[in-house]
């Protein structure tokens, strides 16, 4: 919708579930829980 490719995109992310639904979709995602 974006016009935004998945691998130009990062995810910031306090879930697993949303971490690993942004891999799936080709996305780099990020652990702000680590942070």
């Amino acid at each position: 919708r974006m016009g935004v490719q998945p691998t130009q995109c990062v995810v910031f992310e306090d879930a697993d579930f949303g971490i690993q639904a942004a891999r799936a979709a080709g996305m780099d995602a990020v652990d702000v829980r680590l942070l």
